[in-house]
């Protein structure tokens, strides 16, 4: 179960970068995407008595979920975004980043601290991470050789 996600994740980073947004921008891709979401979320939320009304007054559970969905979207959006620019591989490094975050936000919003091991791992795992490099695209039209080349 726990594979699920990251094999889905991985799956949209190469199929985006396979083939592409059909000339969306990463916005309109993932609006495109929240429609499709609604669209299932919406009848399972109905059919299983989950639905829960938006609308205001909204308490500050509701004000942190808006916040975050916002968040969420901007920096999904900046992730497809990536992907279409370097490629899946060079995307996927977002894992990392959202990892070290994470610990980042554990010790400042839970208290958390972690041993000698824990940040030695993580220096491992971020010098990985900064040896792998987007590979370049190639060029639409070979250059014209020079006056050099020919003669």
């Amino acid at each position: 179960m726990a594979l699920i996600a990251p094999a889905f994740y991985g799956l949209e980073g190469n199929v985006v970068a396979r083939y592409g947004t059909a000339g969306l921008d990463p916005i309109q891709l993932l609006c495109g995407a929240s429609i499709v979401g609604a669209g299932i979320a919406l009848p399972l939320a109905l059919l299983s008595g989950q639905w829960i009304d938006p609308r205001p007054p909204w308490g500050a559970p509701d004000v942190a979920l808006i916040l975050s969905s916002g968040i969420h979207a901007l920096v999904y959006s900046a992730y497809v975004w990536l992907v279409g620019r370097a490629g899946a591989v060079f995307a996927a490094q977002v894992a990392y980043l959202v990892t070290g975050f994470g610990v980042l936000w554990a010790m400042a919003l839970l208290g958390e601290r972690y041993s000698g091991w824990v940040w030695s791992a993580m220096a491992v795992m971020f010098a990985g991470l900064f040896l792998v490099q987007p590979r370049p695209k190639p060029a639409l039209v070979p250059p014209a050789p020079s006056r050099q080349d020919a003669g």
